[in-house]
């Protein structure tokens, strides 16, 4: 099979959505924190990522992605963050667009404004390589299936963002979407081996939704 036959597969299994509505059970794991929650996970398709996260039936953290600017409530200690997506990349290493964070919390593969560098296979897996501006993507597809059950991106440093997809069910009884999605961050010394895994247990795709988010007055500034 040659690279653009992969390159077809790869965007027949991305969703092809508007607005999307996601609830389940987030787990985090680093050397700083160690939570588990339910969460209710929102995304305007290239424009907005919305997600809360409650603890024993109370809200924990509420946090939006816009106007290219990332904001974070934190409820248990009455704090927030507030930061340009530039800053933000900062912290990870990695340098992602609005629109591919939101792709990338949709569970599509980010092949848009690359450049094709390699395509490798090992049995039924094919590993389609991409270059963008400042890191590499590696689609791994599984042939049997005709989805992609990891993508991992690196930077020049070689620091890691690994997003592994298991568990793949239908949405709206169409389209095929991962129900597991764990994404772990390696080389980066700021937050160590820290790794986040989603478990949902429904996906709705929508004509439209709300993002409801204002930052109390009588909340503290940490960033």
């Amino acid at each position: 099979m040659d690279a653009p036959a992969v390159l077809a597969m790869i965007h027949n299994q991305n969703l092809d959505y508007e607005f999307l509505e996601a609830s389940g059970t987030a787990i985090v794991k680093s050397p700083q924190l160690n939570v588990t929650g339910n969460f209710l996970l929102r995304l305007e398709k290239d424009k907005t990522v919305w997600m809360r996260v409650q603890k024993f039936g109370f809200e924990a953290v509420r946090m939006i992605i816009k106007d290219d600017t990332l904001s974070l409530l934190s409820r248990l200690d009455k704090t927030y963050q507030q930061m340009s997506l530039k800053e933000a990349s900062k912290l990870t290493h990695l340098r992602l667009s609005q629109e591919q964070i939101v792709d990338m919390m949709a569970g599509c593969a980010i092949t848009e404004d690359a450049n094709f560098i390699s395509l490798n296979q090992d049995s039924l897996l094919y590993s389609y390589k991409l270059g963008f501006d400042d890191f590499y993507a590696t689609h791994t597809m599984d042939l049997s299936t005709e989805l992609v059950v990891n993508s991992e991106f690196m930077d020049m440093s070689e620091r890691t963002l690994s997003v592994d997809h298991s568990d793949f069910n239908y949405v709206d009884s169409l389209q095929l979407s991962s129900y597991e999605r764990r994404f772990e961050i390696s080389g980066v010394d700021e937050l160590g081996e820290s790794s986040i895994t989603l478990k949902f247990k429904e996906i709705e795709l929508t004509n439209t939704l709300s993002f409801p988010f204002e930052i109390p007055s009588h909340y503290t500034r940490t960033y």
